[in-house]
């Protein structure tokens, strides 16, 4: 009981002294003392009481008063009421919309940009038309200037040949049958040689006191080779062949040595009264 009441008696004195010293720091204000400066070389230097430890500067008066403190806030308060219309941001722009005058700009630029590049699509076509063009154009060139050299190569064979017949001027008439020219086979192919035989074989023959009747044209089976192969024969009294061999040779090809002998052997020549000896000659030439 006793302790319940100390305690009710202690709070109580507590808050009256603080009620005490509230009212104390309320009246009471701390001043600066004055100076009398007719004392300062007996009381000491006065030391200012300043606003901040570092300051630089010439006015060193003194501390400004209270009344002055309060005049500067007076003639302040006008300018910080001034102060936020001076130094109020200003607002951001607002981001300007599209007009339907920038949409037709707009769909204007694309419109010139997908011109452009037909434009240049349509130039890269042409480009590669006329390259085209122009490589079937030489084509055609070359393709006549060889017509032309075949047809001019043709002419001059021609004109080598010209007149091999008897036809040509200052020709004599040669051969051992009636009439003028100058006697040949068909399939000859020489301005030269026997006046029988066959083109691209050579065949020619030659038996005393006997003509010709036919000779057989031998196989050309050994188409890698070529030379001339002369063969020695014997004619009986009919005009057949009996017997056949190898005289000479400028081949050494064994199929062409006795496809030479195999046509002779087949060969007619017209009949006589005693037996005949000759040979034929066989040109193999590659055409």
């Amino acid at each position: 009981m006793n302790n319940k009441k100390d305690h009710i008696i202690a709070c109580v004195i507590a808050v009256v002294a603080h009620a005490l010293i509230a009212l104390l720091l309320f009246f009471l204000h701390l001043t600066v003392a004055s100076v009398d400066k007719d004392k300062q070389s007996e009381d000491g230097v006065p030391v200012m009481l300043g606003m901040v430890e570092d300051a630089s500067g010439m006015d060193i008066g003194g501390m400004p008063t209270e009344e002055a403190g309060d005049e500067s806030d007076e003639q302040a308060e006008p300018q910080d009421d001034e102060a936020p219309s001076a130094e109020q941001p200003s607002a951001a722009p607002e981001p300007s919309a599209i007009t339907q005058q920038d949409e037709k700009s707009i769909a204007a630029d694309d419109a010139k940009k997908k011109a452009a590049e037909e434009a240049k699509k349509n130039a890269a076509e042409e480009a590669k038309r006329k390259a085209a063009e122009e490589a079937r154009r030489k084509a055609a060139e070359e393709a006549a200037k060889k017509a032309a050299a075949d047809k001019a190569a043709a002419a001059a064979a021609n004109s080598r040949v010209a007149g091999a017949f008897g036809n040509g001027k200052n020709k004599g008439s040669s051969g051992n049958t009636e009439g003028t020219g100058s006697q040949g086979s068909p399939d000859g192919n020489s301005n030269t040689g026997s006046t029988t035989g066959t083109g691209g074989l050579g065949t020619s023959a030659n038996v005393a006191n006997r003509k010709v009747v036919y000779l057989a044209r031998p196989s050309y089976s050994d188409t890698s080779n070529e030379g001339t192969v002369v063969v020695s024969i014997s004619v009986d009294e009919s005009g057949s062949v009996i017997n056949a061999s190898i005289k000479s040779s400028t081949t050494a090809s064994s199929a062409l040595r006795s496809a030479a002998i195999e046509a002779a052997k087949k060969s007619k020549f017209s009949e006589g009264a005693d037996v005949a000896s000759g040979v034929i000659t066989y040109r193999f030439k590659l055409r």
